[in-house]
């Protein structure tokens, strides 16, 4: 039987990102300016351009993530302004060391400390997070998401000893 199940989480924005956002588009009007001062012949083009920029780099600050589990295998994607996607995670559930809430007596200083972490979450207030330590990239490491409790239910039946469900 294949199994397949997918979810999205789009990342919250924070007040670094709306700093972020605020100087490029405050950075923008000022060249756009400077560039009509100093060279009225090319400023409109160089104005355009710098629109185009500006709003290709604030709508980069746009991220989701995409989780899919199809039969046992996890791969989380990040999905940057939806038009570029890059695969940042993928393993098998057999191969998971731990799979639990963070919100629990598992997630110990020993995993919270760990060098190699991606976080593919909304953010660090949000609900339902969970963790999972296992070997990717040449390293063990720890990796943050927010499954669905389907996802939960079909991981701890591929790997019941590794999942902490409660």
């Amino acid at each position: 039987m294949e199994l397949f199940m997918e979810k999205i989480v789009k990342r919250k924005k924070t007040g670094l990102d709306m700093a972020i956002v605020t100087g490029e588009i405050v950075a923008c009007v000022i060249l756009a300016f400077a560039a009509f001062a100093f060279i009225p012949s090319i400023g409109m083009f160089v104005a355009v351009a710098l629109g185009y920029g500006t709003w290709y780099l604030v709508t980069m600050r746009s991220m989701e993530f995409e989780y899919a589990l199809t039969n046992g295998e996890l791969d989380i994607d990040r999905i940057i302004a939806r038009r570029r996607r890059k695969r940042i995670f993928s393993a098998n559930g057999k191969e998971f060391e731990m799979v639990a809430p963070v919100k629990s007596v598992y997630y110990s200083n020993e995993y919270k400390t760990m060098k190699k972490v991606v976080d593919a979450t909304a953010g660090k207030e949000a609900e339902g997070v969970w963790f999972i330590v296992t070997h990717f990239g040449g390293n063990r490491g720890v990796v943050l998401f927010q499954p669905t409790s389907n996802m939960i239910e079909a991981l701890w039946h591929i790997n019941p000893r590794k999942v902490m469900r409660s």
